[in-house]
């Protein structure tokens, strides 16, 4: 019993120093370290106040995505971290390739996709320019809001 006390109080101790070295880093770093950028921020407050509630999105896989995490709307596929461990992997292969080759497509391809797909809107931020997008598709499109770097367009 006396050992059980004992690793109880040092798994209390450990964790609550994790917590405060986390606060004193956050607090010395002046807030350098951000998940979502002001931009980002104003584009989920735009997406949640100026889209239907069961739009879908066309996005990157990336977890630190503002239209899902913070809009709360749904995305065509989203990170792996939360589907590929719980049986979806093919689907989420699949539909990651999709994603991939949509953001470079052309735009007869682009617009074809997202109708058979159901997906109204497509998100470009800089996670998105990675998958080196066709920027003359993306002329070709409507865009209807655009924060920084951030930007959105409707099919």
């Amino acid at each position: 019993v006396p050992g059980r006390i004992y690793l109880s109080v040092l798994v209390i101790i450990l964790g609550t120093l994790s917590g405060i070295l986390t606060i004193i880093r956050e607090i010395k770093s002046g807030g350098e370290y951000e998940t979502f950028s002001s931009d980002m921020i104003k584009m989920s407050e735009y997406v949640r106040e100026n889209t239907p509630a069961d739009a879908i999105f066309l996005t990157s896989t990336t977890h630190i995505n503002p239209i899902s995490s913070l809009a709360g709307r749904s995305v065509y596929v989203g990170s792996s971290l939360y589907v590929y461990f719980h049986g979806f992997g093919d689907e989420y292969s699949k539909r990651n390739f999709e994603v991939e080759q949509m953001y470079g497509a052309s735009y007869e391809d682009l617009v074809e996709f997202c109708k058979k797909n159901n997906i109204t809107y497509i998100y470009l931020s800089d996670y998105e320019r990675t998958l080196n997008p066709n920027y003359d598709t993306f002329s070709k499109l409507n865009k209807i809001a655009s924060f920084g770097s951030c930007e959105l367009y409707k099919i």
